[in-house]
Parts: C-alpha cells; sequence; structure tokens
C-alpha cells in the first residue's frame, strides 16, 4: 500500500504541474502556488487541499514578470478532462463535462481573469473556492491556467508570418475531504464511426465514473466481425490517465481502407493498477454511413482489382478481337 501510495504521489506531481510552451522563444514570466496550512503534503508544487464541506478558501499563486515592460497574464480556473489523446487535460475554458461530475471544479472557483504585473516584479492571483454543502466522496480535480495575453500588432502585409510569443503554465488542485481512497473505475458507454484528417475511424468512448484518477492504463483494442474470431483491427496504447468523472473517444485506426457495412464487436482489454477490465459493444456500419465516410477519406487503399484494370482489359480485348477478325477476313 506504501509502495502504491507513492506511485500515485509521483504520478500526480507529474500530471498537476505543467509548463506549456506556445511559440515562443524566451520565457517571460513564472508562477509559484503558496501553499496553505491544510496542503497534504508540503513537499508538492501544486496544490492538494483538506476541505470540508461548504468550506470558502482563498488560495494564492504568485506570479512574477522577468520582462522589461508590463504584461497581462490571463488567467482561468478550469475543470480537468480528459483529451482525445487519453490524457489529463486543464486548459479548456469551457469543456463539455461528463454526467458523472456532480461537483466541477470549475463552477466553485472564482478569479480575476486578467491581472496585470509590472515589470521586473511579482504580483499574487487569488482563486476562492467554494465546497458544496454536501460532504463530497473522493477528489475535485482542476487547474489554474496562466497565458500571458496576447498583443495587438499591427503589420502592411497582412500575409507575412506573425510570431506570437505567449507561454502558458498550469498548476493543478485536488481538492479533497478525506484522504481515504476511491477505487477508479472504466465503462464503454457507446462506439461512433468518424473520421480523423480524411482517415476512417472508430471511436469507442471510455469513461472513468468515479472521483478518482485513473492512472497508467493500457489497453488492447481489438474489432472483429460479429460472428468471428479473429480480429480484423487491433492496436494497443499505453500510459493512458483518465480524469475523475471523465470520459474520451479512444480511437482506432482503420488503416487507409474503406468502410464496409456490417455487424461488428469492439473488445476492449484494458490493465490499470489495481484492476483488470474487458468491455465488449456490438456496433454497426450501414450502407448509408459507409458510403458516406468513404466518399469523404482521403488515401484509402485498394481492396480490389482497380476499375481501370477492368477498363484497360476490356478495351485491349475489343482491339485483340477485332485484329484477329480483320485477319480472318482479309484471308477470305
Amino acid at each position: 500500500m506504501k509502495i502504491k501510495s507513492l506511485i500515485i504521489l509521483f504520478l500526480l506531481t507529474i500530471i498537476l504541474i505543467t509548463p506549456i510552451r506556445a511559440q515562443a522563444s524566451e520565457l517571460g514570466f513564472s508562477v509559484q502556488a503558496l501553499l496553505p496550512e491544510n496542503q497534504i503534503n508540503k513537499l508538492h508544487t501544486y496544490f492538494d487541499l483538506l476541505m470540508k464541506p461548504n468550506q470558502k478558501q482563498t488560495i494564492q499563486v504568485a506570479i512574477k514578470n522577468d520582462k522589461n515592460e508590463d504584461i497581462q497574464v490571463e488567467v482561468n480556473a478550469n475543470t480537468a478532462i480528459t483529451n482525445s489523446n487519453g490524457i489529463i487535460e486543464y486548459t479548456d475554458t469551457n469543456p463539455k463535462l461528463d454526467d458523472t461530475l456532480k461537483t466541477s471544479f470549475g463552477n466553485i472557483v472564482q478569479t480575476e481573469n486578467l491581472i496585470t504585473i509590472p515589470k521586473n516584479s511579482t504580483k499574487n492571483a487569488s482563486f476562492t473556492i467554494q465546497m458544496p454543502q454536501e460532504p463530497y466522496n473522493g477528489i475535485i480535480l482542476g487547474g489554474l491556467h496562466f497565458m500571458e495575453q496576447e498583443k495587438a500588432t499591427s503589420t502592411k502585409n497582412k500575409d507575412s508570418l506573425q510570431i506570437d510569443n505567449r507561454y502558458s503554465y498550469t498548476i493543478g488542485v485536488v481538492l479533497r475531504e478525506n484522504q481515504g481512497e476511491i477505487a477508479p473505475d472504466l465503462t464503454l458507454p457507446a462506439v461512433k464511426k468518424g473520421q480523423i484528417l480524411g482517415q476512417n475511424t472508430v471511436f469507442t468512448n471510455l469513461k472513468n465514473p468515479k472521483a478518482a484518477i485513473l492512472s497508467n492504463l493500457s489497453i488492447i483494442a481489438s474489432i472483429y466481425k460479429q460472428g468471428e474470431t479473429s480480429p480484423i483491427k487491433r492496436q494497443s496504447t499505453k500510459n493512458l490517465r483518465i480524469a475523475p468523472n471523465s470520459n474520451f473517444d479512444y480511437a482506432i485506426k482503420w488503416d487507409n481502407q474503406k468502410f464496409k457495412p456490417g455487424k461488428y464487436k469492439v473488445v476492449i482489454e484494458a490493465t490499470g493498477q489495481t484492476k483488470n477490465w474487458e468491455l465488449q459493444k456490438n456496433f454497426t456500419i450501414t450502407s448509408k454511413e459507409a458510403k458516406a465516410f468513404n466518399e469523404k477519406a482521403v488515401n484509402l487503399k485498394q481492396t480490389g482489382i482497380p476499375i481501370w484494370i477492368y477498363i484497360t482489359g476490356t478495351a485491349l480485348l475489343v482491339l485483340i478481337v477485332g485484329f484477329v477478325a480483320f485477319n480472318i477476313g482479309k484471308r477470305r
């Protein structure tokens, strides 16, 4: 149990404070969490706070401006979600939330959205947390996102390349009312058909309905034609992380091939730190869906004899028959 706890703490440290480079050549500002007394572990560089029902608390982050000019920093308190790559993300200011999320971080934290930092100085950004009245079992996960505001630029040539020198930081926040552990879970609510950059793709919607982070998740995804035992598609992915009470669409590539109408079954074999799952779901690709997606798809592989070979072969056959008939007629 102690080793397990250390692993979880290490993973949280990695994912909960993340500097994000945004097309820049030098760092213009930095941030530091000012940890309060109810910080569970003072060695962490992110907020991990032990709260109480209906508690109201203001936390602060120091923003240091290293430039010789004033800067403005956009500040947001965002709910943690899981992006399409199976990574916990804190940068979406208006995410689509899962229906199992009772209390979202973004709804219980208030802040000033734009802060001016004088040149070569430090200023604190404040975030007011209002915990729900009812006791909350599990964690509420979010991120404090900081990005230097883009300066208005003018150019005589509208087609010239403009470089946006901006950086952003995210400091994670974990809110909990007890230190008991909740086990994450994994479900497969839906299977959808679609495309990524013109490539036919099957999307399996994977959901963690519990108020706990699902870390170090490995997946083997297989697709079968219904009634068959050999998969027609198979792929594996490791080191996925799913935020509490969130879902994402895990994409299974169709390898530049056409969708074929029929009935299929997807099987997800998932391995977590403490639990394994085998999830299955049947789905159908209709003739109408296959036609629509195939017409929009790019770089499709030819699975049969191309039509131009039939046309060329027919033309050659006509020429040969005509040539033979012409020669027979001359001899007569």
